[in-house]
């Protein structure tokens, strides 16, 4: 038996290793000369009892210029040539000042600080209560409520991944970072009109991953974890603040890493399973004396091979960020990010035969026997599925060129007030050329009469899909944000505008490409058919890439389709402290939405209103917190038209529809005990969809069927999430999510696809420091669970769970970091999708190192 032999992947884009490595240079003498002016300042603090104090917070007098002590009780920070005082503030500590100079290009050394309390009495507790727990930062009011207000006072349930966690866990692309939000799951590409993006299921929903600080991007990009400075994903209807953007189970914001006051950085590099090679480079700088003007730089060259015989992806990313600080009311921010990627964008599909129920002809009587899948799960036929088989090739792949902006200005208008203007331009253009194998089984009637599976007469069909296609989006957002009093009732309130549109345009080719089909000839492609497992030479791999299915598609006729799309939304939210610890919440939206201009599309306006509500009582003040929230979404449909001959006239009706609406009620708490070392959030929600679309079963009316508007789904289940740090060095990160979706009048009682009943993640690291002789050493463990989901609406096809389980050893040292990660140890062999499914990564080992500067 032969295989068939692939190029091997080169051992790094050499291109992009030279710009990876030009940036840097260029990017570090111009930080470099911008520093000279800098000096560095470190320093120790302890407590009574010698030991390391962690997480007290140091400050020039002055300047907003600072440093928190680490788990060892060392501080560093950098700042202009000067003498200073240098001010350093626990909780349950008396405030010390002590006099320090730095100079220019020169590391100082201030004199060891001991704080006057024991160690009890100062509880190794942490100012902001975030240090410590490196993994709960909790930050609600800068995208997630918009408003001033801390977790505990937010009447939503929302989860934060931070950078941190990324770091522990050696991340390497957004899916794995997105499978750390508690309830996140089927984390899968998903496309449309030829673009491609991320999709997730957050409770029982699908939600789309388009979210760029706090804006949306193009509808369909993918992204690098290298710029992300951690996740936001906000549960429930979002509708109040977000409109449409997310879904009925919630919303994900990506928050891009900006430039902070300080010269800094990281190089990092990765190596891997199947030459996966990953280099990365994050350098801040101050270029003004006064730190008015900060840069920062990240940039990223990757690439690796697919874990089957055939497939690789690169990816290259550049993004550059600018703060400039006019004066103390006046900042600007500005980000682009340039990122371009490649990638084989293959995926099994099911014919519906295959899981359809027994049937009989209604004419002829013939009965057409279950399929061999129906009521079982796709295991029985995956283990027939060579794992390692791709029948692709590296060249057939999608190309997906992205570039995003962000500008952002903010003003203080008066005490307690400012105007935040926010701009985003989000554009992709790509080449997508995909691969689907079309699964047709055979099957042969047994002597008990039951249809069963015949491996030896299952055939693929290759189809291909060209689509060139851009998608691009502008928004613009104007808030202003109050915290003021009325009276004695302290209120913090947003008002906001907003405006988009979206445009996106194709150039797909019409009709189906075969690649291979097994039923008849179709020109210009290979009418020859293949078995599920036969050789690579069998299916002629040599003569299958782009060149040959460019031959093939060259005489087929083109689909162009362009489309536009606005929506004008005006928006207000407050929330309002009845006492201290009671607050009630209260918001409303409006959105007008346009269609415009479009070849496939009919043009029509809808407006929506989407109000919310929501109570916090703080049980214990900035500890404890009970809540519950009313909270309402809706998505945009389409008129309908149909077309209908009677008697020789011809008639066409237009059928307009209301927005399909989502509310949630959830009740629920929230814990941050220990000065910071134990949050926690407990949920309950039942989610309702009304005003579904769905077709007409009594018409009698030809295809396509007149639409009704009276469907309906539900959705409840409990959410539970714990960050703990019980011990200096010790970080636990988990969650759990039980939901439970029903449809209510079309498939009555089933569940929706890929909603799975339970959902579950961890992530356990722990560090040793002080005295130790391993100080730096570290090891974490980790994991994913999904339970079965179904695959179709009518619950005839059910797709395996997966328990995945991962682990690191790491050791820091200095600035230096080393990491060696394993992926999937149990080596589970398992899919995402439903009737569209994509083999996911078996076992994989890498090995990173770090360092800082």
């Amino acid at each position: 038996m032969r295989s068939q032999v692939y190029p091997k992947l080169p051992s790094m884009p050499q291109k992009g290793l030279f710009w990876l490595f030009f940036c840097f240079i260029i990017f570090s003498s111009i930080a470099q000369v911008a520093a000279q002016a800098l000096g560095t300042l470190r320093g120790k603090v302890i407590d009574a009892d010698r030991q390391a104090a962690v997480g007290v917070l140091l400050g020039l007098k002055g300047t907003t210029y600072g440093a928190t002590t680490d788990n060892e009780g060392a501080f560093q920070l950098k700042a202009p040539a000067g003498s200073y005082t240098l001010t350093v503030q626990a909780l349950g500590a008396e405030k010390q000042e002590l006099a320090v100079a730095i100079e220019p290009g020169r590391t100082s050394t201030a004199r060891t600080v001991v704080l006057r309390q024991s160690s009890a009495e100062l509880d190794a507790v942490t100012v902001t209560g975030q240090k410590i727990n490196k993994y709960a930062r909790k930050q609600s009011g800068e995208f997630v409520s918009r408003l001033p207000i801390s977790n505990l006072e937010n009447a939503q349930t929302y989860s934060v991944v931070t950078k941190e966690l990324l770091q522990d866990q050696v991340v390497t692309n957004t899916s794995d970072a997105l499978y750390n939000a508690p309830g996140v799951s089927g984390v899968s590409r998903s496309g449309g009109s030829g673009g491609t993006g991320l999709s997730v299921r957050l409770r029982g929903f699908t939600s789309s991953t388009s979210l760029r600080n706090g804006l949306q991007t193009a509808q369909l990009t993918l992204s690098d974890p290298q710029l992300t400075e951690r996740i936001e994903v906000v549960k429930g209807p979002n509708g109040t603040l977000y409109g449409t953007t997310g879904g009925p189970g919630g919303l994900i914001n990506r928050v891009t890493k900006r430039p902070y006051r300080a010269f800094g950085g990281e190089v990092s590099y990765t190596g891997g399973s199947w030459d996966q090679q990953r280099a990365t480079l994050d350098v801040n700088a101050p270029l003004l004396r006064d730190s008015s003007l900060l840069v920062r730089l990240n940039a990223v060259v990757a690439g690796e091979r697919s874990f089957q015989d055939a497939g690789q992806s690169r990816s290259y990313l550049l993004a550059p960020s600018v703060t400039y600080i006019v004066n103390d009311r006046l900042s600007v921010d500005l980000d682009v990010e340039l990122y371009n990627t490649r990638f084989n964008n293959t995926s099994y599909s099911l014919a519906a035969g295959l899981y359809a129920p027994e049937s009989r002809n209604a004419t002829t009587g013939v009965v057409t026997p279950a399929g061999f899948l129906y009521n079982k799960k796709f295991s029985e036929l995956s283990r027939y599925i060579n794992y390692e088989r791709s029948y692709t090739n590296n060249d057939f792949q999608t190309t997906q060129n992205v570039y995003n902006v962000f500008g952002r200005v903010t003003y203080k208008l008066a005490p307690g007030w400012q105007s935040q203007t926010l701009y985003s331009l989000g554009n992709a253009d790509y080449l997508n050329r995909s691969l689907t194998l079309g699964l047709l089984p055979s099957t042969v009637r047994s002597a008990t009469d039951n249809a069963r599976f015949d491996p030896a007469a299952t055939r693929i069909q290759r189809t291909g899909g060209y689509v060139p296609s851009n998608f691009s989006n502008v928004q613009v957002q104007q808030n202003f944000i109050g915290d003021f009093k009325i009276g004695a009732l302290r209120n913090r309130m947003v008002v906001g505008l907003d405006h988009s549109r979206w445009f996106t345009l194709d150039n797909r080719v019409s009709g189906t490409t075969y690649i291979d089909n097994p039923t008849a000839a179709n020109a210009g492609q290979a009418t020859t058919t293949f078995q599920l497992n036969q050789d690579a030479d069998a299916y002629d791999l040599t003569t299958f890439n782009v060149q040959s299915f460019d031959n093939a598609i060259a005489t087929k006729a083109r689909a162009r389709y362009n489309r536009r799309f606005y929506n004008s939304a005006a928006y207000v939210s407050d929330v309002l402290n009845v006492t201290d610890n009671l607050l009630l919440s209260a918001g409303v939206r409006f959105d007008y939405y346009k269609v415009g201009e479009a070849s496939n599309f009919t043009q029509y306006n809808q407006a929506a209103w989407s109000p919310k509500f929501g109570v916090v009582y703080q049980v214990l003040r900035d500890r404890l917190s009970v809540y519950g929230n009313y909270q309402n979404g809706f998505t945009n449909n389409q008129p309908q038209s149909l077309t209908t001959t009677v008697n020789g006239v011809t008639t066409t009706t237009n059928t307009d529809y209301t927005p399909t609406q989502t509310i949630q009620w959830e009740g629920g708490l929230k814990l941050d005990m220990f000065q910071g070392r134990a949050t926690a959030n407990l949920s309950y929600y039942a989610i309702r969809q009304n005003d579904i679309l769905r077709a007409d079963p009594n018409s009698t009316t030809a295809l396509p069927l007149p639409n009704l508007q009276d469907d309906a789904r539900t959705s409840r289940g409990v959410d539970l999430e714990l960050v703990v740090n019980p011990v200096p060095g010790l970080n636990l990160f988990g969650g759990y999510s039980y939901n439970k979706s029903r449809y209510l009048l079309t498939n009555e009682g089933k569940t929706p696809e890929q909603a799975p009943t339970n959902v579950a993640n961890f992530w356990v690291s722990y560090r040793l420091s002080g005295s130790s002789p391993l100080n730096g050493l570290g090891l974490g463990v980790g994991g994913n669970y999904s339970s079965d989901i179904y695959a179709n609406a009518l619950n005839t096809l059910t797709i395996d769970g997966y328990k995945i389980f991962n682990a690191s050893i790491f050791y820091e040292v200095g600035r230096l970091r080393f990491t060696v990660k394993g992926n999937n140890l149990a080596d589970e062999r398992y899919w995402i999708g439903t009737t569209s499914l994509v083999p996911q990564t078996p076992r994989q080992f890498l090995g990173s190192v770090a360092v800082r500067f």
